[in-house]
């Protein structure tokens, strides 16, 4: 391949060596083998030495690790490609399907469809189908619209309309692709094109029950799917849902293009799952279907189970239930089918009939026989009631079906020999019985379904749609994947030639001179295979052979001529029992170990009589007898269709008659069935579509490259693409081509955009498209024949051998677009210089422009932002001295105004208190006032009535005081009643000492507390005074809260020192009131005193003598005393009774004493004065308690307010309860 530096290639991942740099990670590949590159360097030959990828590491290459690599993306078709190869290929799958978009173009006719494992929105709803409705109705081969299977059908449908030719539509890929979905989704569209839809509307009106009287062809062919479905599908490890058959549906149609009629063909039923499903897989799904929706009554008639684990038909495998799947809602689906195909309600009924009979069938176990000397086997424990069951619902006799299959009869000359068989034989008995039994039930429903549908024999053309299993490779491949390959490669023959006749028809109908293209041509493998004494003839003879061995077959093939003479076919290396063969799509090994016992296709005659004798009407259609009787309805097969499991086979005629043998194998009937296919297919004109699993996992929308190449390689993609890289690959219309390639003509591209411009919206076919495009086709052979050997290095385009043109396309062989391309890419190398040139030129004088006015602008920019920092800087400074002399007076103002307020109410609260203390001390002045104006006032009212009772007149004279004092006694005789007192005459002074010992006492205790108190006032006022002196200082919020706290501690401190006031001043007041008391009452008892000696001393010299002042006192007390005591006293008037009462007066006081006497009068005459003071004085007491109360509140008020409304913050203080006042004792006696 001839390449040159800057060539897009691909590259394989693995090289040899890796030069600049790690193998790349990360970068966007095709597949997991190559990897989007460009050459950076080439050999003398032009082939690729080095490349660079996308992450700039560069790869040392050789010619075979590269492919050219073309950079049209989003590509519909393949053929389109520049270069078609695998990566470009996989390239352009793996963006489509990452986009969304499943199919892609193969070329007219082929599909490669990708499946997403998920629902697509709108990719099959009705607007879908509307809008590829007219697709391929004027014979275009695809056009613009985007590739569908809908499209497929449409280009079928309308082309067998337009030419009257059959046309058949290939559905082929391997398990789990989409081929059951793409086949139901073809015929819905199908029927959808052939008037379905009108049908369906029609269909609506009526009931459920004459589905089949009125259900029209096309819905009939639909509803055949379920039923299909059911009972020829089954879950594989692969997918959920595989069709185990192949299905070939013709689908007739009248002249007007209406769905006439249908049949349906089917191939090679996989009979061998009924008994041997493999690990993780299910058996077919009608029977899980008829466990799950069986009603219990039809579950007690048929004796079924619970549930799928009850049988080992359905439980062997390990797996009997589908996620996401309702068993017996399909069940219902299912029986929908069969009523809208024509079953009746009875032969469903014994249709379900035989299925439960398989199920019991499928429990019998065997066992050696219990008896000593007996050979052969019998049924273990719990068979006698699966037995019993199989039998009833077969409609046999319980014990001749046990004969059946627990013996064999031999037929020998003398007579038939019944032989027992031993376990193992038996076992293999019961499952061709099981086998033989369902593949013919499937028959009689394929043959059911075509009844009902109805073989229109006058019909105009037909459809075909084949769903065949792909090709198939597995780690134990036996007699079912040898015919399936088988019929890939019949199909992969009849697709490469329908692809040669392809580019044969498209060289043709543009006038180009071709010769014969060469392509792969199997041949050969189909001639080993199926030809004359080929593999099949060989396994045909060695199963006529009953004690053939598989190794005698494997000697047998080895020793075959035509496959010693094949070069397609060898031994296996690791089995002596194996042989391999190359097909197409790769080498297969098939093992030979099964394949005589699946290629017998021949009922034992035991099994056919009993069931041709069976009771049950079903069971007898399905095994007619041969002897000459009424028309039965036979399988389908053996009235001359196509089956899936062989004939009949057997014996012809009684099971007597042992010259009528005739042997049927499976692998003769395939072929014969495989020749017929073919020879319908090559009557039609194909449409394939390829059905591509992306990866194993099932996952949505994931791309395994090499899982995808395989499966593009066994449906015969790749060499589809082989095919045409053979003659002409690249192909252009000559806009294309010359849109593509304009670079190479100067001119040219202009030329094309003014052609566009006026042929903008002329008809099509006119003659402005007629003269637009014979300038492109002269455009295009003035570029072509003009480039002559300007591809260089030896390679030169010349007409005819490189390059032709057609009517309306050109075509040009790979060497030629390679060299092509070289030469573009040449040209936009150079034009890209020359854009560079100018753009870069262009690009640094903008650049050095935008420089020089950023520049500029920058400076603007610079010095205004200058000017406007310096103006802004003025103006903020100007702002910031009136904001702050604004700020320092507020500051000062509310300073003074919250020093004002703390100052007035600390004066309002000290003179408040000031004005309490003098209050208080006024209120104790008044009460001592009215007790002595009391006492004036009662003292002469007791001096007369001191005279009333010593005899005197009312009215005494005043005498002077120093007379008073000089008639009193001198001779001490009343000592004993005066009061103590000191040898000079005074009173002791021993209560006033006392008194003054209590003052000092109380003075010495409070001095220390006051010398305290006025320390730490002194303190809070010298911080208080600091604060204030340095508050224009104070901007933080700590000195605030310093302040704050700071006056808070000065009214605690205030608060205190008013207590401790409070304190002395109420003990100071006490000790005043208690010296004015006493002085008061010695003042008033002088008086007394004085006042009685005066009386005495006029009184002394006409009447008894008086007794002294004292003694008359202390005798109107003892007076009043013995009144108190005994009761009324006498009452004696006149001077008799004063002498009585002098003398009774002597008297006491003899008898008590004058210290008694003294001591009681006193506290006699001051009781009634003590109690009228003391109840004053708790008056006073309570109100001076509340009034301190008043001013305490007011206090704590003011100093809040001061704290508000200070210079500093709010700030919250907790007062202390307000002090509870002095208590105020009793006033002191002395």
């Amino acid at each position: 391949m001839h390449v040159q530096p800057g060539s897009a290639v691909w590259v394989r991942s693995v090289p040899s060596s890796v030069t600049g740099g790690a193998a790349p990670t990360g970068a966007p590949v095709c597949g997991a083998d190559w990897l989007p590159a460009v050459v950076t360097s080439v050999d003398e030959n032009g082939a690729a030495k080095a490349a660079r990828t996308e992450n700039g590491a560069v790869w040392k290459v050789s010619p075979r690790d590269v492919e050219l690599r073309s950079d049209e993306h989003g590509v519909q078709d393949l053929i389109r490609l520049a270069h078609m190869n695998e990566p470009s290929v996989l390239d352009a799958l793996s963006r489509r399907y990452a986009s969304g978009e499943i199919y892609t173009r193969t070329g007219p006719g082929i599909v490669i469809a990708l499946n997403p494992f998920r629902p697509v929105d709108g990719l099959y709803d009705a607007a879908a189908m509307e809008a590829h409705r007219s697709e391929g109705l004027s014979g275009d081969d695809g056009g613009p619209r985007a590739p569908h299977i809908f499209g497929v059908a449409s280009h079928a449908y309308w082309r067998m309309r337009r030419e009257g030719k059959g046309q058949a539509l290939l559905v082929t890929g391997e398990s789990g692709a989409g081929k059951t979905e793409t086949s139901k989704l073809l015929m819905k569209y199908l029927a959808y094109l052939g008037g379905y839809k009108a049908a369906a509307a029609a269909s609506r009106d009526g009931s459920d029950d004459d589905d089949a009287e009125r259900a029209s062809v096309e819905q009939r062919v639909l509803e055949s799917n379920p039923l299909l479905e059911a009972f020829g599908n089954a879950k594989t490890v692969r997918n959920d849902n595989s069709s185990r058959f192949g299905k070939y549906i013709e689908l007739h149609f009248c002249g007007g293009g209406s769905i006439s009629g249908a049949r349906i063909h089917t191939y090679l039923l996989e009979r061998s799952r009924l008994v041997h499903p493999a690990k993780g897989e299910r058996n077919y799904h009608i029977f899980y279907q008829l466990l799950a929706g069986a009603t219990p009554h039809e579950r007690e008639r048929w004796r079924l189970g619970p549930d799928a684990t009850s049988h080992r038909l359905t439980a062997a495998s390990g797996c009997v239930e589908l996620p996401g799947v309702d068993d017996g809602e399909l069940f219902r689906t299912t029986r929908h089918a069969m009523r809208a195909v024509g079953i009746s309600v009875s032969d469903q009924e014994q249709v379900f009939a035989l299925l439960a009979a398989l199920l019991h069938l499928s429990d019998l176990s065997f066992a050696p026989c219990p008896r000593d000397g007996d050979e052969g086997c019998a049924l273990a424990g719990g068979g006698d009631a699966s037995l019993a069951a199989a039998a009833g619902l077969l409609g046999v006799d319980a014990a001749a079906l046990r004969k059946a299959v627990t013996t064999r009869t031999r037929a020998t000359p003398d007579g038939p020999i019944v032989s027992p068989l031993q376990p193992k034989a038996a076992a293999e008995t019961r499952d061709a019985l099981s086998k033989v039994i369902y593949a013919r039930l499937f028959d009689w429903l394929v043959t059911r379904i075509n009844m009902a549908i109805g073989e229109d024999l006058r019909r105009t053309t037909t459809i075909g749609l084949l769903d065949i299993y792909g090709f198939e490779s597995f780690e134990f491949n036996d007699l079912e994947q040898f015919c399936i390959n088988l019929a890939n490669e019949k199909l992969q023959q009849h697709f490469n030639h329908h692809v040669f006749k392809q580019q044969q028809a498209e060289y043709e109908r543009e006038g180009i001179d071709w010769s014969y293209i060469d392509f792969v041509d199997n041949a050969d493998v189909l001639e080993l295979m199926e030809g004359r004494l080929g593999l099949l003839d060989l396994l045909d003879e060695a199963c006529r052979f009953p004690s053939a061995t598989p190794r005698d077959l494997a000697d047998k093939l080895f020793a075959g001529a035509a496959p010693a003479a094949s070069a397609r076919f060898s031994r296996a290396k690791k089995s002596v029992s194996a042989f391999q063969i190359e097909h197409y799509a790769g080498p297969v090994v098939y093992q030979t170990d099964h394949m005589l016992d699946k290629n017998r296709d021949f009922v034992i005659s035991e099994h056919q009589a009993l069931l041709a004798a069976a009771r049950l009407p079903l069971t007898r259609a399905l095994f007619p007898d041969d002897t000459p009787g009424p028309a039965t309805l036979r399988p389908a097969g053996s009235g001359g269709g196509a089956r899936s499991g062989g004939g009949v086979g057997g014996f012809k005629g009684s099971a007597g008659n042992l010259k009528g043998f005739q042997f049927v194998s499976v692998g003769s009937q395939f072929k014969r069935q495989l020749a017929d296919l073919s020879a319908k297919l090559s009557q039609l004109q194909p449409h394939y579509v390829r059905c591509i699993k992306p990866n194993p996992r099932n996952a949505p929308f994931e791309l395994d490259s090499h899982y995808t190449l395989e499966q593009l390689k066994c449906g015969g993609v790749m060499e589809a693409v082989r095919i045409s890289n053979a003659g002409y690959p690249l192909r252009r219309t000559f806009g294309e081509f010359l849109d593509a390639y304009s670079a190479l003509a100067p001119g040219l591209r202009a030329k094309r955009i003014s052609r566009r411009r006026m042929t903008q919206g002329a008809a099509a076919g006119g003659p402005a498209l007629a003269a637009a495009a014979n300038e492109d086709r002269a455009d295009l052979l003035a570029l072509l024949r003009g480039l002559g050997d300007a591809a260089g290095e030896g390679v030169a385009l010349s007409e005819g051998r490189d390059w032709q043109i057609g009517k309306s396309m050109v075509f040009l062989r790979a060497g030629a677009a390679a060299a092509l391309a070289r030469l573009h890419v040449r040209a936009q190398a150079a034009a890209a210089v020359r854009l560079q040139a100018g753009w870069r030129g262009a690009a640094a004088r903008r650049e050095a422009e935008a420089r020089r006015a950023a520049a500029v602008r920058l400076q603007a920019l610079a010095r205004g932002a200058a000017a406007r920092r310096e103006a802004r800087r003025r103006r903020e400074a100007r702002a910031a001295a009136v904001l702050q002399a604004a700020l320092r007076g507020a500051a000062a103002r509310r300073g003074l105004r919250a020093t004002v307020r703390a100052a007035t109410v600390l004066q309002a609260a000290l003179r408040g208190r000031a004005a309490r203390a003098l209050a208080s001390q006024m209120e104790r002045s008044e009460a001592l006032i009215k007790q002595h104006e009391e006492w004036r006032a009662r003292a002469p009212r007791c001096a007369a009535a001191m005279m009333r009772a010593v005899g005197g007149t009312s009215a005494l004279p005043r005498q002077p005081p120093r007379a008073a004092a000089a008639a009193a006694p001198q001779d001490g005789s009343d000592g004993g009643a005066a009061p103590a007192v000191s040898d000079g005459g005074k009173p002791k002074a021993r209560p006033r000492y006392r008194a003054a010992a209590r003052i000092q006492a109380a003075w010495r205790l409070a001095r220390p507390a006051h010398a305290s108190y006025k320390q730490e006032h002194h303190l809070a006022a010298t911080v208080i005074q600091q604060h204030w002196r340095n508050r224009g200082r104070l901007r933080s919020e700590a000195r605030a809260a310093a302040l704050r706290g700071a006056l808070v501690e000065y009214a605690a401190r205030h608060d205190s020192a008013a207590r401790i006031q409070a304190a002395w001043r109420g003990h100071k007041d006490r000790a005043v009131t208690r010296k004015l008391l006493a002085a008061k009452r010695r003042d008033e008892f002088r008086r007394n005193a004085a006042m009685f000696q005066t009386m005495a001393a006029a009184a002394g010299a006409a009447k008894p003598p008086m007794p002294s002042p004292l003694q008359a006192a202390y005798a109107i007390l003892a007076v009043s005393g013995a009144k108190g005591e005994g009761g009324a006293g006498e009452v004696v008037k006149g001077d008799a009774a004063g002498g009585g009462l002098a003398r009774a007066g002597s008297e006491l006081l003899e008898a008590r004493g004058i210290g008694q006497l003294r001591d009681s009068g006193k506290v006699t005459s001051l009781l009634g004065i003590w109690q009228h003071r003391l109840s004053h004085q708790r008056a006073r007491q309570e109100q001076a308690k509340k009034r301190e109360q008043l001013v305490w509140q007011r206090q704590q008020q003011l100093l809040k307010q001061a704290a508000i409304k200070g210079p500093t913050e709010e700030v919250e203080v907790e007062f202390e309860e307000p002090p509870s006042p002095v208590p105020v004792g009793p006033p002191m006696l002395f």
